[in-house]
């Protein structure tokens, strides 16, 4: 296995990626591939990240646990197409970096999501997990796992919701396999996600409203924990605490609180606490994902002067509905500018 300064000098010469540190479980605790900032450090055996047997991993295959971020927050949709072309043109052949090419591969149908290039998205995926199953190798259950969840997510934009929740099923099947990580946090957001958008389409049973907050709360733990310092971070959390309070409040993305609709004290309560947690991350976070809270903040804001439990006096009431009227016309300046 060649040293990880010949590694970097191929993966650099054919496509600019931002390398994610992952966490080596196994014979070494707190040991990561690329601690050392990629600096010509030999590796002469690594420990997979990925399955939870925690078992010794190829040489060979050692380094096809690299998973990519690649340009998720800068948009340099160009760049990375023609990064990608690069990669499958010099690499594409090269058995070593198949997982790696399939994993580009994934991010640009995760792409053409972000674009609502539904259909494009499905046929890129569904190319994706045909590649993946036809190969032996320790990164498939983490790509079909990503790649499924994915697939949910689309047939879940078209309220599609059984098929939508049969991806999402065999989503958490392969991630049983791999180690708790942001991925499998991206696995119960979007299981949580699929309940949300259900609950406002369709309505909920109790129990899959008390597995929707559960997968949320899962979710936000996974993403604090596993997910490195920095605005992917505070997006997520912020994405999933969005849509809990949301779904804490029978609210939606898209169109004003319901007045008739009641929500219970209790849940009311509880969009506090998560509103709260966030309002602690706003400092550190880009104004876009602020710009997001302000939508379910503001119906919070509705609820309390529609709920006696949270005011006192028909003042106090008006000041409640007049916050969540303020923080609506900063939502609208902030998509204005």
């Amino acid at each position: 296995m060649s040293c990880m300064s010949s590694f970097q000098g191929q993966l650099r010469n054919y496509i600019i990626i931002n390398l994610l540190r992952i966490q080596i479980g196994g014979k070494r605790q707190n040991y990561a591939i690329f601690d050392r900032e990629m600096k010509g450090v030999t590796c002469n055996c690594v420990i997979s990240p990925l399955f939870s047997t925690k078992l010794p991993a190829e040489e060979a295959s050692a380094w096809l646990c690299v998973i990519i971020d690649i340009f998720d927050l800068s948009g340099e949709l160009g760049k990375f197409a023609e990064d990608q072309g690069s990669l499958i043109h010099n690499m594409g052949s090269n058995k070593t970096f198949s997982d790696l090419v399939l994993a580009v591969e994934l991010q640009r149908g995760i792409t053409k999501y972000g674009q609502n290039e539904m259909d494009e998205c499905l046929t890129i995926c569904q190319t994706v997990c045909q590649l993946a199953e036809e190969r032996f190798s320790e990164n498939v259950p983490f790509i079909l796992g990503k790649a499924f969840y994915v697939m949910s997510g689309v047939h879940r934009q078209r309220n599609e919701f059984e098929l939508a929740k049969k991806y999402l099923d065999w989503s958490t099947e392969n991630f049983m396999q791999v180690f708790e990580c942001s991925e499998t946090g991206n696995n119960r957001y979007n299981l949580a996600a699929l309940y949300a958008q259900k609950a406002a389409h369709c309505g909920l049973t109790s129990e899959e409203y008390k597995l929707a907050v559960e997968s949320f709360e899962e979710a936000i733990r996974m993403y604090r924990t596993h997910e490195e310092n920095g605005p992917k971070k505070i997006r997520n959390i912020i994405r999933t605490s969005n849509r809990l309070i949301l779904l804490h409040l029978k609210g939606s993305r898209s169109k004003f609180p319901e007045i008739n609709l009641e929500v219970s004290e209790e849940d009311i309560a509880k969009a506090s606490k998560v509103i709260e947690e966030v309002d602690k991350l706003l400092p550190q976070c880009p104004k876009r994902h602020e710009c997001t809270f302000l939508i379910p903040k503001a119906d919070f804001f509705t609820r309390k002067a529609l709920s006696r439990a949270f005011y006192n006096d028909e003042e106090q009431g008006r000041k409640h509905l007049q916050t969540g009227a303020v923080i609506s016309v900063k939502f609208i300046i902030f998509l204005m500018f």
